[in-house]
């Protein structure tokens, strides 16, 4: 089931998530361009870090691309350490292998949206859970974010 925080993003943008059935379908790049029959490009990896005073930096980027660390703690503004499975709910409200970038209450999470995703018509960001996808284009996402960055 999508989590209701998103339900406010998916009727402004018309969005339609995917559901799957089994529990951990999309839990990572490979298991959702799998899924989907799409390229690991496509699969929007989102991810949590944590920096100074309780402060997080999403980073949303391709599925393919490695992000580069010392990218990252020039965005953050010094060192940064990935956000635990315990922290990514806490400040997200979703799970690992589930964090969307839409819906996040969280005014300490900053979310920035990597220019790796910028070539594609179609990206898939989790929805929530580990068994759901939401397609979405590079606009709508930087229509949510904090920023563009460029730390593939």
């Amino acid at each position: 089931m999508i989590p209701l925080q998103l339900n406010a993003t998916l009727e402004k943008y018309n969005l339609k998530p995917i559901e799957f059935s089994e529990e951990g379908a999309t839990f990572s790049v490979e298991d959702a361009s799998k899924a989907l029959n799409v390229e690991a490009g496509q699969i929007a990896k989102t991810i949590l870090f944590k920096g100074k005073q309780g402060k997080y930096i999403m980073i949303v980027a391709a599925g393919d691309k490695k992000l580069l660390n010392l990218k990252i703690k020039e965005i953050a503004g010094g060192r940064v350490s990935m956000a635990s499975f315990e922290e990514t709910l806490e400040a997200t409200g979703y799970p690992v292998g589930g964090v969307c970038p839409f819906g996040i209450m969280n005014e300490n999470v900053q979310i920035f949206i990597d220019e790796s995703l910028k070539p594609y018509d179609t990206v898939y960001t989790a929805c929530g859970t580990t068994k759901s996808m939401l397609p979405v284009n590079y606009n709508i996402l930087m229509d949510i974010a904090t920023s563009s960055c460029d730390v593939t």
